[in-house]
């Protein structure tokens, strides 16, 4: 097991620190745990394959960090930016289906797919 450490990405406060076999394990499990990861600096952290993530805000918000500004439309970028502030859930979305849709089908080709197969399941 290695210690890790999660600091706050501007003031480099720790925010969580633990043991793990490695940093996608530790950040998944505070995912699981639904500790907040809002600030986290996770520069260089390899999420891909990580599970459960699909109602976390703050895995979101990280992964469409990483995007370049090109990645996405500007309704994306609109609607991307009411859910992050917002934290808006799944339920709140539903009316913007045909906005979501894209960004969700653009992570899936990035490795996670797990946020379009619960839109999936929760529009079905």
């Amino acid at each position: 097991m290695v210690k890790f450490e999660i600091r706050h990405r501007f003031n480099n406060e720790i925010l969580h620190e633990g043991e793990a076999e490695s940093l996608k394990q530790f950040v998944e499990y505070l995912v699981q745990e639904g500790k907040s990861l809002d600030g986290a600096s996770l520069d260089g952290a390899n999420l891909h394959g990580a599970t459960n993530y699909s109602c976390h805000h703050d895995f979101f918000a990280e992964i469409i960090r990483r995007q370049s500004t090109q990645h996405f439309t500007d309704s994306e970028w609109s609607l991307i930016g009411k859910l992050i502030i917002h934290r808006w859930c799944w339920d709140d979305l539903k009316p913007h289906k045909d906005i979501l849709e894209p960004i969700l089908i653009k992570l899936e080709v990035l490795g996670f797919g797990e946020f379009l197969q619960t839109m999936k399941e929760k529009y079905s």
